[in-house]
């Protein structure tokens, strides 16, 4: 009998039941409403959609390593421990049957299936707790907002799962659902977890990490931008990005949001310094308190340093060519972002984000959304919209965070026309989130991915830019703007289509 992932997520899917939401350990399969007896339970399954969501930070990062590797921040490693797999990545000849693509397809599915059945089981039939139901409802539809959206900029039109995996017949063969159903569905999810959402939680508490009203009209403001640009490129999302962004400047206070004005301690490990941090919005939390088998540990020092599977291209490592260079002599967020480690099996530039030491399993949290891509974002948007107070308020932001984390001795960025200033701003969003896996999802909203991509490999390689000629397409133009939809997910679902060239 053939299995495909839907299958395979009703056959993996359990729960948890421990106090701390991080310190959970699956042992209870659970397919059905008969789990959801009352508080404990529910928050028990809540609990669970976080753990899945843990993927993000084990071996291998399965989303952000493909992601950052197919950027032109992440360049080839020559390691011995990089894979045929992953190098296929990087110099962007994988297919459909690259097993890491595959599981940057199956894993937010695990997520995204875990969130229905809160969704659908977390009912006012369960006790009557009508607060604790909304807020697990809200918790979860943040989740299944978040990963629909990842998902579809990955990979395109995608299945739309909207029930658990046990429930709906047609879940076992899902069709593809157009994007831009896709997108509102998404939107429907966050416009309900804003308004049910608690609004913070303290860092070192038991509900430290849990999404928030302003993850939800972050990730909210995220989306609507994203629609703005390539492919479903909806005008108006832009001023729909600013109004919803803007409450969360307006405010701050509220929301207990604020930008760090020591850059390097956003991404310290140390739990003081992490506790005191009001830039991140959503994350997710490392401790090394709990032991590794629990998974409270994060693996970007593994990733990155130790395995070395995506390292800093030649604009990052170098200091000698002005020209070419990332970051400006005296920003201070270079030596943050890229360092140099000499270790037994490599030498030369590596990502330092996320963990100053060379730790394979560390306390470091992987922060998703924070405040700065609140103010860059809405900044964006104001540059998209264009005229000269939306220039000059663009401006503002953006020099706001260049100050804060590049350093005070930075000249204050100047502009001449719309053009001089978007080129200003992306440059500046590069040198900001680094290695924080949002370089390949801007390039392609902004629709420049293949020609950036093209320069960015032809140089890394010491090759002709004509070597690079492929990514075009040929036939199918926009081929290397989405993944392939894995080759094991089309041969098992005979109504999943492969995206066009593959």
């Amino acid at each position: 009998m053939k299995k495909n992932i839907f299958l395979i997520l009703l056959l993996s899917f359990f729960f948890t039941s421990c106090k701390k939401f991080l310190e959970e350990v699956p042992k209870d399969q659970v397919t059905d409403a008969n789990f959801y007896k009352n508080e404990d339970d529910i928050n028990a399954a809540v609990d669970g959609v976080y753990s899945a969501a843990r993927f993000e930070v084990e071996s291998g990062l399965p989303v952000m390593f493909p992601l950052e590797g197919m950027s032109d921040d992440g360049g080839y490693s020559t390691n011995t421990n990089f894979q045929v797999v992953r190098a296929e990545i990087d110099l962007m000849t994988f297919t459909s049957a690259n097993t890491v693509i595959a599981g940057a397809w199956a894993r937010p599915y695990t997520v995204i299936n875990r969130a229905n059945s809160v969704i659908k089981y977390a009912t006012d039939s369960v006790n009557n707790r009508a607060r604790i139901i909304r807020l697990a409802q809200a918790q979860a539809r943040f989740f299944r907002a978040y990963y629909h959206f990842t998902l579809t900029q990955m990979f395109g039109d995608i299945p739309l799962m909207t029930e658990p995996a046990n429930v709906v017949a047609n879940n076992i063969f899902p069709k593809r659902t157009p994007t831009k159903e896709i997108y509102e569905s998404i939107i429907k999810d966050l416009q309900y977890a804003k308004l049910h959402l608690d609004t913070s939680y303290t860092y070192s508490g038991s509900d430290g990490g849990r999404v928030t009203v302003a993850a939800a009209k972050t990730l909210l403001g995220k989306v609507y931008l994203t629609m703005a640009g390539y492919p479903l490129k909806d005008p108006s999302g832009y001023q729909l990005a600013i109004d919803e962004l803007k409450d969360l400047i307006d405010n701050r206070a509220r929301y207990n949001i604020a930008l760090n004005t020591v850059f390097a301690n956003i991404f310290t490990p140390t739990i003081s310094t992490k506790a005191l941090d009001r830039e991140r919005i959503y994350y997710i939390r490392g401790t090394n308190a709990l032991a590794n088998s629990l998974n409270a540990y994060t693996r970007m020092g593994w990733t990155f340093r130790t395995f070395r599977y995506t390292s800093p291209t030649k604009d990052f490592a170098t200091d000698a060519t002005p020209a070419r260079r990332v970051y400006e002599t005296g920003d201070l967020r270079r030596s943050v972002t890229v360092s140099s480690f000499a270790l037994a099996n490599f030498n030369g530039a590596l990502v330092a984000k996320y963990n100053s030491t060379n730790n394979d399993d560390a306390s470091d949290d992987l922060i998703l959304l924070r405040y700065a891509e609140v103010l860059m974002m809405t900044a964006e948007a104001l540059i998209e919209i264009g005229g000269t107070s939306n220039l000059d308020a663009a401006l503002v932001l953006i020099n706001q965070v260049r100050s804060a984390h590049g350093g005070t001795s930075l000249p204050a960025l100047t502009y001449a026309d719309q053009t001089d200033l978007r080129n200003k701003y992306r440059l500046e969003s590069r040198r900001e989130f680094a290695f924080e896996c949002k370089r390949w999802f801007n390039l392609k909203r902004w629709d420049i991915l293949i020609p950036t991509i093209q320069a960015s490999l032809a140089d890394y390689q010491s090759k002709p830019i004509t070597d690079y000629k492929f990514l075009e397409g040929g036939e199918f133009p926009n081929k290397y703007k989405v993944l392939p939809i894995p080759l094991t997910e089309q041969s098992n679902n005979p109504n999943m289509t492969q995206n066009p060239g593959f």
